[in-house]
Order: structure tokens, then sequence, then C-alpha cells
């Protein structure tokens, strides 16, 4: 979904588009009642988000489902972060993973546009956001497909960490989860154990922030992925220049 593609997208989002297929079901999910959540329950008495869900459910009780559709499909188009939303949960709910529409969903919500200075940082993570949920719904039915996935999140992830100022934690929180979303899809796909070995080290040396841990993703790996994970970072150790007492040592910044 490029920005072309994302302005046709919601120039289509009515009648025989997403909504025409999702949005019915979209909107009586929404107007079911549901059990109560932790949102819901637990908390003081007049408070402002109780009296708000009361608010809702009672307005929504006489809401037809092709109302609340209209009402989001309007939202939507002035909101990013819903229109993401929503579109992922189109992507979600086909039987067989879009790989290619769901990467360039991923990489729309991870791109920065030049640098991201804290000030613009509220609405990129909230995009962000998106991508664990994206990947978390689709792991417990297409672990596979999902391993695949996280890793091209963790290469968009990376690279975008080192163009924005994340003072707060929040983006690295949020690709830290995209690398356990990756560690879950692993051990419910299995993956052959040597080319897990090999993405593994091969990530290992770009994340300065250690995503990837060896002793996470040992179990995985079986006796010939070991082997080779030591044969990779013997190679790698080998390449390294050695350094006597009189050499002067350049440490990057």
């Amino acid at each position: 979904m490029g920005a072309g593609g994302r302005r046709g997208g919601r120039a289509g989002v009515g009648g025989r588009g997403v909504w025409g297929k999702r949005g019915g079901a979209l909107g009586r999910t929404w107007l079911a009642d549901e059990p109560e959540t932790e949102h819901g329950t637990g908390r003081k008495r007049g408070s402002r988000k109780t009296r708000k869900t009361a608010d809702l459910r009672a307005w929504r009780a006489g809401l037809k489902p092709e109302s609340v559709v209209d009402l989001l499909h309007e939202a939507a188009l002035n909101d990013d972060v819903l229109y993401t939303r929503l579109m992922n949960q189109a992507l979600t709910a086909q039987a067989s993973p879009d790989v290619p529409a769901l990467k360039t969903a991923i990489r729309n919500s991870f791109a920065t546009h030049g640098f991201m200075d804290y000030r613009r940082m509220r609405a990129f993570v909230q995009r962000a956001m998106t991508v664990p949920e994206l990947l978390g719904n689709l792991c417990r039915t297409h672990p596979a497909e999902v391993a695949e996935l996280a890793l091209y999140a963790m290469r968009y992830g990376i690279k975008s960490y080192e163009n924005l100022d994340d003072s707060d934690g929040s983006f690295g929180d949020i690709v830290r989860d995209v690398a356990m979303i990756h560690l879950e899809a692993c051990r419910e796909a299995r993956p052959d154990g040597v080319k897990l070995a090999r993405t593994v080290f091969k990530f290992q040396l770009q994340d300065d922030w250690v995503f990837f841990a060896f002793e996470d993703y040992a179990p995985l790996l079986g006796e010939s992925g070991v082997a080779e994970y030591r044969k990779l970072a013997e190679t790698a150790w080998q390449a390294v220049p050695s350094c006597g007492p009189k050499d002067k040592i350049r440490f990057s910044d």
C-alpha cells in the first residue's frame, strides 16, 4: 500500500470495497454485547472511561450495523491509525495471507520519511504499534508466514530506529515486541535449524539493542544449527584485526 495505493484504497472503501466484505461483520461485532474486559472493570466508579463506556453502550443499543460502518468509514478517512488498523483486519481475515500486501503494510507503518524528532514521535508510534498487532493476530494461524514477515519488520524497524528520537523507548518496545513475535512464530513453525542459525547471526551483527539473543533461539537450532552458528561466529572473529599494546584503537560513534 504505497502512498498512491493508500489514497486509492480509501476512495474505494465503501460499497464493493473492503467495507462491502468486512464492514458489516465489523459493525455487528462492535454492536454485539461482549463480556467485560479489564478496561471495563476494576475502575473507580464514576471515572471518565467508565462513564464513556456506559454512554457508548446505551448509544449503540439502538444502532444498526450499517450506521456503525458509516461512522467508522468517516472516521478512518481522517485518522491514519484507525485506517491502518481496519485495513490490517481485512488482511488478517483472509484465508491465505497476502504476504506482499502485508509487507507493504509493515513498510508503511514503519516509514519515518526523514529524521523523526521527539515532537513527531507520538503519531509515529501510534502508527508503528499496528505492526505487532497485525503480526500477533496472524501468528496463531500462520506462524511460518509470520516468521518471514517479522524478519521483514525487524529490518525496517532497526533501520528506522537509527533515524528517530526514541528518548522514552516507545519505538524500541515495539521493535522488541516484533522480535518476540518472531521467536514465538519460530517455536510454532520450527524452521530449519541451519537456516535459522544464519538468520539469527546475521541480525545480531546489525542489532546494537540486543533484540535477538542466542540463548532464546538455541533450543530451536538443534545440533546442526548450533554448529553452523559456531562456525559463523568463529569466522567473524577471525576477521577482526588483532591489536597489540601499542596499537591505537579507534572506536566508532
